[in-house]
C-alpha cells in the first residue's frame, strides 16, 4: 500500500497523510517513497474559515480530489470533525482508484500479491461474469503468492459471492465450494482489519446464517474506522434485511453525508431494500433508477426494480427490465430467486411477507417460473 507520509497518521488501509498548512515538499516525499499526499490551507476572516484540501499523486502533482469546507470561526471544533470526517471517506475509495490505474499503466506480467489484487479488483468492478471469473483467478494467485494475504483471501470470498449475488451460480456450485472457508481464514489472519471485517460480514450473514453476527461485524469496523462511507451502506443493507427500515436509511444517509459522490453498487441498494420491504414500492422504482445509472449491471437492483414495477401495475415497464435481466443472467427465474432467498441467503430477510410479495411481483412483470 501506499507509504508513510511526513508528519502524518495512519489513515484507512494503511494511508497516512501529511501535516496541512500547505504544499507538502514534493522531493521529500519523494525520498520517503510516497505515492500520495493530502495538501491543505486554512484561511479565516470576519469570523469565517475556509479549509481547502486536495489529494495528489506526489509523482505528477495531478489532483485527484479536491473539496471546500467553510464554517464559522466559533465553532471549529465541529468544522475540524466534519473536514476529517468527509476527508477519510473520500479519498480512502478515491486512493484505491488511483492504485488500480496505477497497476494497470505496468508492464504486463506482474506477480506481486498486491498487483495482483488490485487487477482483480479493477476486473470485479465491471460486473460481468467474465471479469469476475477473471479476477477470482487472479486473486487465487495472490493468495498462492502469499497465504498470510487476509485482504486477498476476503475479497476472494466476498467476488465469488457476488457470482452466486448476480445470478451466476448457487452456493452449491463446485467451484465456489471454498467460499464460506475463505471468508473463515481472512477473519483467522486479518480479523482486527476494518475491511477485511466489511468483506467478510456478507459472508457471514448469508452462508453463516448469522445476520446479528454479520451486523456486529460491521460495527466493529465502524468502531476502528467510523468514517467508511461503505460501512455505513453496509449496515443499512443489514440494517434492511434485519427489518428495521428507520435505521436502514439513516445509516445510508450518514454515508451519503460522507461520500455524497460515491458511485458504487451499494450506493443505493440499502435504499431499495428498505422500500421494498416496508412497501414504497414507488421509492423502490425511483432509488433502484438512481443505483442503475451509475451500475447498469447490478443484477439485484433490477431484481428488485422488476418486483417493484409488477407490483404497481406498470406491467410493460417491468418486462423491459426482466429481459435486461435475463440478457445478463439467462437462468433467472421465481425459482431461481425462491433458491437464491431460501438456500444461498438463508432466509436473511425477515420482514414479514415481503419474500412472497417479491415473488408475486417478478411473477407480474413476466418473469419466467421456473
Amino acid at each position: 500500500p501506499p507509504a508513510r507520509a511526513r508528519g502524518g497518521g495512519p489513515g484507512p488501509g494503511g494511508v497516512c497523510w501529511p501535516v496541512w498548512g500547505g504544499p507538502a515538499p514534493r522531493p521529500m516525499a519523494h525520498r520517503l517513497g510516497v505515492r500520495y499526499l493530502l495538501e491543505g490551507s486554512v484561511k479565516g476572516g470576519g469570523g469565517q474559515v475556509r479549509i481547502l484540501s486536495r489529494l495528489i499523486e506526489a509523482a505528477t502533482g495531478v489532483q485527484l480530489w479536491a473539496e471546500r469546507f467553510d464554517g464559522a470561526t466559533e465553532d471549529s471544533l465541529a468544522l475540524q470533525d466534519r473536514v476529517t470526517a468527509r476527508v477519510v471517506a473520500a479519498i480512502a475509495p478515491r486512493l484505491v482508484i488511483a492504485e488500480i490505474e496505477r497497476v494497470q499503466r505496468l508492464p504486463a506480467g506482474s506477480s506481486r500479491p498486491y498487483d495482483l489484487l488490485l487487477r482483480g479488483l479493477a476486473l470485479y468492478s465491471t460486473r460481468t461474469r467474465s471479469s469476475m471469473e477473471q479476477a477470482i483467478c487472479l486473486l487465487r494467485q495472490a493468495i498462492a503468492l502469499d497465504p498470510a494475504y487476509a485482504l486477498a483471501h476476503a475479497h476472494l470470498a466476498n467476488t465469488l459471492f457476488w457470482m452466486v449475488a448476480q445470478g451466476w451460480a448457487h452456493t452449491d456450485h463446485d467451484a465456489l465450494a471454498d467460499m464460506l472457508a475463505i471468508a473463515q481464514t481472512a477473519l483467522t489472519i486479518g480479523g482486527d482489519d476494518p475491511e477485511v471485517l466489511l468483506l467478510v460480514s456478507t459472508l457471514v450473514c448469508t452462508r453463516g446464517s448469522d445476520l446479528d453476527g454479520g451486523i456486529a461485524m460491521v460495527e466493529r469496523s465502524l468502531h476502528q474506522n467510523p468514517n467508511s462511507a461503505a460501512a455505513w451502506r453496509m449496515l443499512g443493507v443489514f440494517q434492511a434485511y434485519a427489518g428495521d427500515t428507520s435505521a436502514a436509511i439513516a445509516c445510508i444517509e450518514r454515508a451519503d453525508c460522507l461520500n455524497p459522490l460515491d458511485q458504487g453498487p451499494a450506493r443505493d441498494h440499502g435504499y431499495i431494500l428498505g422500500h421494498f420491504f416496508d412497501g414504497d414500492h414507488e421509492a423502490v422504482v425511483v432509488s433502484s433508477g438512481k443505483l442503475l445509472l451509475g451500475q447498469p449491471r447490478f443484477i439485484p437492483a433490477l431484481r428488485y426494480r422488476a418486483a417493484s414495477l409488477g407490483l404497481l401495475g406498470r406491467v410493460d415497464e417491468g418486462k423491459q427490465v426482466v429481459q435486461r435481466l435475463l440478457g445478463m443472467a439467462p437462468k433467472f427465474s421465481v425459482t431461481w430467486a425462491r433458491r437464491h432467498a431460501e438456500g444461498d441467503q438463508n432466509n436473511l430477510v425477515k420482514s414479514p411477507g415481503a419474500m412472497q410479495a417479491f415473488y408475486e411481483g417478478l411473477r407480474r412483470a413476466g418473469a419466467p417460473e421456473g
